[in-house]
């Protein structure tokens, strides 16, 4: 296999853990060992260390995260041996941490991987929100999103091992989404619940009112984090969990409980008129009566689906203007798992996308060879 000269190669959101596919770390590996060893920008969500299933008080802190990490390079070995071959041919590493994988910015796990992997530390260096060299500015995009930001950057949030640090999304997957079997992330955060109810109902069956139930108690914890997090001052008034009732409204957890409540009004007004040989009572007319407001509600286009849609893509695309027009030629982030590429008179933004979402056309990565950067595939393996 001829190996094609590259300066950088950018890769991001692998999101493993121990119950990752392992064709994402052999597509991983097959990547390096073709390229020409160079620079590797990690840009961040290598790991998901929210991925706490079984753990206790959800996983915080450097002791259970340098379990974690050690378990998942237990598991994927192949990981740590590709890893060693590029700085044995003469590579470079930079580390950076995603919202998912934040505890990268801890000594302990930093010390862990250099030493697991049995690396080079001169030829390893981990950044904490963003790295530039000249005009290449690269981060991996979670502090642009108020969903998943750390206040006030993510190395001082973690170094406090509290949950009332972490953002919504970090705290979603730590009590909800590792807790569900088989779930399978599809995006679903920037829909209103109807589309996950939808797959829930199919997937789990008469289980789904336990996993709604798992949805309203993970929305009721992440509340609590939100009120500890004022007290603690851990927030700032651009994220989300500034206050508990903006964590309720973006989990749309309002519409939940008035969808509960028409069904209730629906089955008490039903039963009123069933049990009633007559004309039906006076209960059962104020049930369906106060059930209308309910479906008037439902009915309402939800302006918050439009607000919180894409949210994400669009914070990184005017961080990228912002940065460019100060200066920086490329600008580079991942978060977002959508690649893509913008020209323009100030430079160029591009998004690798996720690499653990394979698609017919491959796996995306970003490759900068001198002044030019351009979304790359490697294709399926044949």
């Amino acid at each position: 296999m001829s190996k094609a000269k590259t300066d950088i190669i950018v890769i991001s959101d692998l999101h493993l853990h121990v119950r990752s596919d392992s064709s994402v770390v052999a597509d991983f590996a097959r990547l390096l060992r073709s390229k020409k060893a160079g620079k590797l920008i990690i840009n961040g969500d290598l790991f998901d260390l929210d991925q706490v299933a079984g753990e206790r008080k959800a996983g915080e802190g450097a002791y259970r995260a340098v379990n974690r990490v050690r378990a998942i390079l237990n598991r994927f070995e192949d990981l740590s041996a590709c890893l060693y071959e590029w700085i044995d041919r003469g590579g470079q590493i930079v580390w950076l941490p995603g919202n998912h994988d934040a505890e990268l910015c801890l000594p302990e796990v930093q010390k862990l991987i250099v030493k697991r992997m049995n690396l080079d530390p001169a030829r390893v260096r981990f950044e904490t929100d963003a790295y530039r060299e000249d005009d290449i500015h690269i981060e991996h995009g979670h502090q642009r999103d108020p969903d998943n930001r750390f206040i006030p950057d993510t190395k001082t949030a973690v170094a406090k091992e509290r949950l009332s640090a972490f953002p919504l999304g970090c705290l979603t997957t730590r009590f909800l989404l590792c807790r569900i079997p088989a779930y399978t992330n599809q995006g679903d955060n920037h829909h209103t619940p109807n589309k996950v109810l939808i797959r829930v109902i199919r997937d789990y069956g008469w289980a789904t009112p336990r996993m709604v139930g798992l949805y309203i108690l993970a929305a009721l914890r992440i509340s609590f984090q939100a009120m500890r997090a004022r007290r603690l001052r851990d927030v700032e008034r651009q994220s989300t969990m500034f206050s508990p009732f903006r964590v309720l409204s973006r989990m749309y957890l309002d519409r939940v409980v008035v969808t509960a409540l028409l069904a209730g009004f629906i089955i008490m007004g039903l039963t009123g008129i069933l049990a009633s040989s007559d004309l039906p009572s006076l209960t059962s007319k104020f049930a369906l009566a106060a059930g209308l407001p309910c479906i008037a509600i439902l009915l309402w286009p939800p302006t918050r689906k439009q607000r919180y849609r894409h949210r994400d893509r669009l914070g990184c695309r005017l961080a990228s203007r912002d940065l460019r027009r100060k200066g920086a030629k490329i600008v580079i982030m991942g978060h977002t798992h959508y690649a893509e590429q913008h020209s323009g008179p100030h430079g160029t933004y591009l998004n690798p996308g996720a690499f653990f979402q394979a698609s017919p056309s491959g796996r995306p990565y970003v490759t900068i060879s001198g002044q030019v950067a351009r979304v790359d595939r490697l294709a399926a393996d044949r």
